[in-house]
């Protein structure tokens, strides 16, 4: 599976938004339409395609358990 950075993703995805098809910018790339579609999902989803990196995920949790004990 080949792994594309969060800039490459932003890059075809606002050739999606310009062009309007996902076909087209698929096949200039050589990527798969599936994999535009889920950053397309995922974009919708979060409002960014790229990955929150494994330390902000630790640190997030690691808040949100100091959260949960202080309010109890």
């Amino acid at each position: 599976m080949r792994h594309y950075t969060d800039e490459f993703k932003e890059q075809v995805l606002a050739e999606v938004d310009q062009a309007g098809s996902v076909a087209l910018v698929a096949r200039r790339y050589q990527i798969l339409e599936n994999t535009v579609y889920t950053w397309i999902a995922k974009r919708r989803k979060t409002g960014s395609v790229s990955a929150m990196s494994r330390a902000k995920m630790k640190q997030l949790k690691e808040l949100e358990e100091r959260l949960k004990q202080a309010s109890h």
